[in-house]
């Protein structure tokens, strides 16, 4: 609730590190296993001379093993990118799975967010396993995959390389268009965030999920 109220009152949005993120292995996708020439044609093109020799990266791969290497590339990966900032949202409101899951089981509460200024910096993630060889994505846009056990989510994210922007960092009040609040949130919580919407500036419209038992799906209600 703490960085809500500095959001709605402050417009102060704070973007976490991958590290910070519920999925442990945040901006690296699973690695399908390599075969001993497309590891070498993968790291050719990532490493700089004198290092990208295929002679020489052919000898330590067939000493090291494939796996070896390819743990390595996934440790290295997940070592750089455990401090870039990363914002993810759902491409809908009304997702079931994630209001039980990051909703606090529906009494919590989902920004809507326009799709403008750094907002359109937004991608869709790629829910896929990789497969490392030289047609693969460079790492610059490894943090667009995930797991496919993540689709669920249907999430769309931007982010912030380390140290650009200190956080929480302040955005424009326009960005932000409602607040929707789950279906069980308590009236405490509910009053409290309505407080809020109405002091901000520009005030904020508030609206509350609703169940329809008859179609199975969330609906939206006025407060």
């Amino acid at each position: 609730m703490d960085q809500l109220k500095a959001l709605l009152l402050r417009h102060d949005l704070y973007v976490p590190t991958a590290a910070e993120m519920n999925e442990p292995r945040e901006s690296h996708p699973p690695l399908i296993r390599l075969s001993i020439e497309e590891a070498a044609g993968y790291l050719k093109r990532l490493l700089p001379a004198p290092y990208n020799q295929q002679a020489s990266i052919l000898e330590v791969i067939r000493d090291s093993g494939v796996d070896t290497i390819t743990e390595l590339i996934t440790e290295l990966s997940l070592f750089k990118y455990a401090e870039i900032r990363l914002y993810s949202m759902s491409k809908r409101w009304d997702n079931m799975a994630l209001w039980v899951a990051s909703g606090a089981n529906h009494a919590g509460y989902c920004l809507e967010f326009f799709n403008r200024g750094l907002l359109r910096l937004s991608r869709e993630v790629i829910y896929t396993r990789l497969h490392l060889n030289v047609e693969t994505p460079p790492e610059a846009v490894w943090i667009y995959y995930k797991s496919a056990d993540w689709q669920h989510e249907e999430e769309v994210r931007f982010f912030l390389p380390d140290g650009t922007i200190a956080q929480p960092m302040r955005i424009l009040p326009n960005l932000l268009s409602r607040v929707i609040l789950g279906k069980d949130m308590s009236a405490v919580d509910r009053k409290c965030i309505c407080r809020w919407a109405a002091r901000r500036d520009p005030p904020l419209k508030v609206v509350r999920i609703s169940h329809d038992p008859r179609s199975q799906r969330l609906t939206l209600k006025k407060l």
